[in-house]
């Protein structure tokens, strides 16, 4: 159960930003806005826009403004989606804390853009977020490729042929949201779910060259490793591989029966234990 223990002040900057966020989306020309950060002095707040859409940049961006000043709170805006009882809505992710707190949390709030703009009840609180104001550089890499990490797999096993196919995109798509809403595991049901928030930016990064799958993979294993309980590591461990399964098993026939050989899929799911093997 995520519980939002943050104080009164937070949660007023958090409606702010969700407001913000939601301003943002109505004049949007583009299918989404670029990341915008609303930092809380204590008296004032700065707005800051990031100068990337990229998810990663985007954090790095906020990590360093939030470093470099005095901050008593902040809040980051985000454009994402939300999946909720098999349907998909445009929402505008808000990230946030306090220096009073040990954790963050995330909230989402869900709008519909045609055929005209409204809000789709009330903002959801989706799970809890590191407090940007405290966690080191170190553990922010760490936790960017953990959520990176089911892509790294999509690409090793569904780009074993060469290319990444839509079905292969779409089994993806569809594992991951069932992790988020069916998982009865709250550690991969938030990581899945922190994943899918960005699916839009890393699917066009991983199109793109310099996405190292291999040492993605590896860092993450080494990150929740270190960091988290034994049985987590291994659950970790779990969840990539029934993501490399699903994903190795898509087929493009219809209703799934024929399409191509997956043998080069199926070995590549071996191929991505390995790579977990050898990171420890």
């Amino acid at each position: 159960m995520v519980e939002n223990n943050l104080s009164e002040r937070t949660n007023r900057l958090i409606k702010k930003a969700i407001d913000f966020g939601i301003e943002e989306a109505k004049s949007c020309t583009d299918d989404y806005f670029w990341p915008v950060l609303l930092a809380h002095t204590g008296k004032t707040i700065e707005v800051h826009r990031m100068q990337t859409s990229d998810p990663d940049d985007a954090s790095t961006e906020t990590n360093k403004i939030l470093e470099d000043g005095d901050y008593f709170a902040y809040a980051l805006i985000r454009a994402s989606f939300v999946n909720c009882s098999g349907e998909q809505f445009d929402a505008v992710c808000v990230e946030a804390s306090d220096k009073n707190s040990d954790l963050g949390i995330t909230v989402q709030q869900r709008y519909i853009k045609s055929p005209e703009f409204k809000i789709h009840e009330e903002p959801l609180l989706t799970r809890h977020s590191p407090n940007r104001l405290l966690v080191s550089d170190s553990d922010q890499v760490g936790q960017a490729m953990v959520i990176k990490a089911p892509y790294a797999a999509l690409i090793i096993v569904a780009g074993a042929d060469g290319k990444i196919e839509d079905h292969e995109l779409k089994a993806f798509k569809k594992i991951m949201t069932r992790f988020v809403e069916n998982s009865d595991n709250e550690f991969i049901s938030t990581i899945a779910q922190a994943s899918l928030m960005s699916i839009r930016d890393y699917v066009v990064e991983i199109f793109s060259d310099g996405f190292e799958t291999e040492e993605v993979i590896k860092e993450s294993i080494r990150y929740v490793d270190q960091t988290l309980s034994p049985s987590q590591v291994s659950e970790f461990r779990l969840y990539l591989q029934a993501i490399a399964k699903v994903v190795a098993s898509a087929k493009k026939g219809f209703l799934n029966f024929g399409g191509k050989d997956r043998t080069l899929e199926l070995q590549a799911v071996k191929n991505l234990c390995a790579v977990m093997d050898s990171a420890l």
